[in-house]
């Protein structure tokens, strides 16, 4: 299975969420590998100290030890492969508005993501077949601390544990289980989702303490 995430805005949390993922599935017992399609290249930074690899996905070429592809594809790029889900990261006014207008070019399943506290406002009527709407992550200091230094929140002993840490890994097990049942992959660890509907309110969450 291949997941990009992907939003015309930058500073989103995209490779945040590629590669606090990426981690949340080899703790499952995924064999898993980050892909980045970001001319800055910070995905291999964050992966590297986790010893999960980050490769150059051909698609030319299949690859067999692993069953699945986070691919961090940076605001103004392509990804090297078209995926089978896509998640779209949302934290503004400006990022929902641009989910709308990507959605609109991208082909197969889509996911949209309220991060940093926001929620997803409504998904257009068209695009509702093909939107899911994925649980919301609130704020957390503790990540954006750990991101600063291109660091996984579970792997920093006094941020691990934090209401932040936790709300983000139950929110990524939640993707993970949609984006499955998406493509009808079955993976170890990963549940069925609930149903989550398709459309939600302007209504922020307030920041995790």
């Amino acid at each position: 299975m291949i997941i990009a995430f992907h939003n015309h805005k930058g500073g989103i949390g995209t490779t945040t969420l590629a590669a606090h993922l990426c981690v949340l599935a080899k703790e499952l017992g995924i064999p898993v590998a980050g892909v980045s399609a970001d001319f800055k290249k910070e995905l291999p930074r964050f992966l590297e100290p986790e010893k999960i690899p980050c490769i150059e996905l051909d698609p030319r070429r299949d690859e067999p030890d692993f069953d699945l592809f986070v691919i961090d594809v940076q605001s103004t790029t392509e990804p090297p492969i078209e995926p089978d889900v896509w998640v779209i990261p949302i934290c503004d006014r400006t990022s929902n508005e641009n989910a709308a207008a990507l959605a609109d070019s991208l082909r197969g399943p889509m996911i949209w993501l309220g991060n940093k506290g926001r929620r997803v406002r409504d998904v257009p009527a068209y695009l509702q077949s093909d939107v899911e709407v994925g649980k919301p992550i609130p704020f957390s200091r503790a990540v954006e601390l750990a991101g600063a230094d291109y660091r996984v929140v579970w792997s920093v002993p006094e941020l691990a544990h934090t209401a932040g840490a936790q709300d983000l890994r139950l929110a990524l097990g939640s993707l993970l289980a949609r984006a499955a049942a998406l493509v009808g992959q079955s993976l170890p660890g990963i549940d069925k989702p609930a149903a989550t509907p398709t459309t939600s309110g302007t209504e922020s969450i307030a920041p995790a303490t």
